[in-house]
């Protein structure tokens, strides 16, 4: 994947375009294999309890992304 591939997946999940790619640059920066190694990202935000109830935390993005030889890995983003 590209940085770019990266940046437009962050924004369509999250939906604020203008923090997708300081979080792209990031994950790029900080990704345990070279992007041109990635082959899937699925993105989640994070959850806390709260008076006993679950609830999601859009203050963390969780990376789960695979690599060309089927590793997997997981990367958070905590804003």
């Amino acid at each position: 994947m590209t940085r770019k591939q990266i940046q437009q997946q962050i924004a369509a999940f999250t939906g604020d375009w203008k923090t997708a790619a300081r979080k792209a640059k990031v994950f790029d920066e900080n990704c345990y294999v070279p992007l041109s190694q990635v082959t899937n990202i699925e993105l989640s935000f994070g959850h806390c309890t709260r008076n006993g109830i679950r609830q999601v935390t859009h203050d963390t993005l969780h990376f789960h992304y695979t690599t060309r030889d089927k590793e997997k890995y997981c990367f958070s983003i905590l804003d």
